[in-house]
């Protein structure tokens, strides 16, 4: 006699289980099985029913064991004499496999979200661990949000939903309060078929959504790793609203179509006369080429005025205190960032390009036409105008947000300048350039070998994206490049003339002296709520 199959039909299983043990005799004549010739052998805490036994005067008989209680493991000890030959020997018994007996349920845990708070353009990341889970199946239907005055959110969106480590995300939360989200039961399952229990609520959120933006700008969730919390920034690189009477009020005040091109408005030196000051203003406007030939500022000083006291004196020009100020690094890497995360759906920023590469678009970078252009056309061709031969995705000018907010040319069309200096060399010298997607990355893992605090301060967050068919040629993955030096300040995002693959949203040069300008260095403002 012995077990068809040592192992049960289930070899793993909790108290509803019904673990089926089948036995096969042969050469015997006749077979007699009882339960006192059946002893349940366990270990740790597990404990079963007496086993039933089916068929038992059959050559195939099947023992049944049910209601397992504990944690641990069974099997089955078949005493001798159970099946008799004709010559009057019996069978000298059988011993089963084991079977695991579970009955813990897998654990459910919801880490500490980030950001810790924030409002209705935040996208708040809540990480989950299943513990004890062989098969996760997370979906929105089992995100319980516990909403504290946080307001109704968008539907929870899952990422990793079949892994034990997956994430929750809520966003466009409307509310003024707190908002957290607990994790419903039977979201997995162990292999014996215990299923999770509801979790614990996690730790909240707090929520304000009024978060107002001016006219022009669009709203920016921050970066825990840049350290911004949500900010406004300028939809569209700054034009100059000149006030010809300069009465201040700007109600006759018109945008200087050509951007101040030839300098005919040279706000540098008016800047030191209160009385010619009063007739400049930074917008963010659809109409007028972006204000140029300024220079970035002195951060104060009496001399070289600049963008950066432009943007400060919006907070005059507005009747606010410190709100206004000229976009600093960190803030253009919160949104270059964000815009290489968007890559799919309606606010996907990767598509192919001319040459059949899957890229960011990097802008108007051409030099066709030979100049900054306005935001009337989303690519340009001839004097700024769409002819409809401009049909090439890698100069299209808007990029999308993770909260479908739509910004314009933050690479191409103007170089800007952003409130950052630089002190030293940060990649390999004074003068040493390189395209992002050609930096050393010998594990491939997407950050530098050599220089990855650089690539946080200015990169993308991988050098070569899998959805990057072909990072080392012609115009690599859209990204731009970076110029290294050892002082001076920082210009952002490529212009009108570089040609690809020099501009992109990641592009970022050194090597400027805060006094310098020209008409291809522009600027922005943000705003902070």
């Amino acid at each position: 006699m012995s077990f068809a199959a040592l192992s049960p039909s289930n070899s793993v299983g909790n108290a509803s289980t019904i673990f089926n043990f089948q036995l096969t005799y042969g050469n015997v004549d006749s077979v007699n099985l009882q339960s006192n010739y059946v002893v349940l052998s366990y270990t740790g805490t597990a404990s079963c029913n007496s086993s039933s036994i089916i068929s038992a005067q059959s050559l195939t008989p099947s023992l049944n064991i049910t209601n397992c209680t504990g944690d641990g493991t069974l099997k089955i000890v078949l005493s001798p004499g159970t099946g008799t030959a004709s010559d009057g020997t019996g069978d000298s018994g059988a011993v089963s496999f084991e079977a695991t007996v579970d009955n813990t349920v897998p654990t459910v845990l919801v880490g500490s979200p980030s950001p810790s708070s924030g409002g209705s353009i935040t996208n708040f990341d809540f990480p989950v661990t299943f513990l004890g889970s062989d098969t996760v199946n997370l979906s929105a239907s089992e995100i319980i949000v516990n909403d504290g005055g946080g307001g109704t959110c968008d539907t929870p969106v899952v990422s990793g939903g079949s892994t034990t480590t997956p994430s929750v995300r809520l966003s466009n939360c409307m509310g003024n309060g707190t908002i957290g989200i607990s994790i419903n039961a039977n979201a997995s399952t162990d292999l014996a078929g215990n299923s999770n229990l509801t979790s614990s609520a996690s730790s909240t959120v707090a929520v304000s959504s009024s978060v107002f933006c001016p006219t022009g700008y669009i709203p920016v969730a921050g970066n825990v790793f840049y350290g911004t919390s949500d900010f406004c920034v300028m939809k569209y690189e700054a034009k100059l609203l000149y006030d010809s009477d300069g009465d201040g009020d700007f109600s006759n005040a018109a945008i200087v179509s050509d951007g101040n091109f030839i300098n005919t408005y040279d706000y540098d030196t008016d800047y030191e006369s209160p009385s010619e000051l009063v007739k400049y203003k930074a917008v963010s406007e659809i109409n007028g080429r972006p204000w140029v030939r300024l220079k970035r500022g002195e951060n104060g000083s009496a001399t070289g005025q600049g963008a950066l006291e432009a943007c400060d004196r919006l907070n005059t020009q507005e009747g606010v205190s410190s709100k206004y100020d000229i976009i600093s690094n960190a803030e253009w890497q919160t949104i270059a960032r964000d815009i290489a995360a968007q890559q799919s759906g309606g606010t996907n920023n990767w598509g192919l390009d001319f040459f059949g590469q899957m890229i960011i678009n990097h802008g108007h970078i051409d030099n066709s036409p030979g100049h900054s252009c306005d935001a009337s056309h989303v690519s340009v061709d001839t004097d700024c105008a769409d002819t409809g031969e401009e049909d090439d995705f890698a100069e299209k000018r808007t990029h999308n947000l993770s909260n479908s907010e739509v910004i314009w040319d933050l690479a191409g069309n103007v170089w800007e300048w952003v409130k950052d200096n630089n002190t030293t060399t940060l990649y390999k010298g004074s003068f040493q350039w390189d395209f992002w997607t050609d930096w050393t990355d010998a594990n491939s893992d997407g950050i530098s070998d050599s220089y990855s605090s650089t690539q946080d301060l200015f990169g993308p967050l991988d050098l070569t994206p899998a959805l990057c068919t072909y990072p080392g040629v012609i115009n690599r993955c859209g990204f731009g490049y970076f110029f290294d030096d050892d002082a001076g300040a920082v210009i952002r995002g490529g212009q009108w003339n570089n040609v690809s693959p020099y501009s992109g949203v990641f592009s970022a040069t050194l090597s400027v002296a805060p006094s310098s300008s020209g008409d291809n260095f522009g600027f922005r403002c943000v705003f902070h709520p």
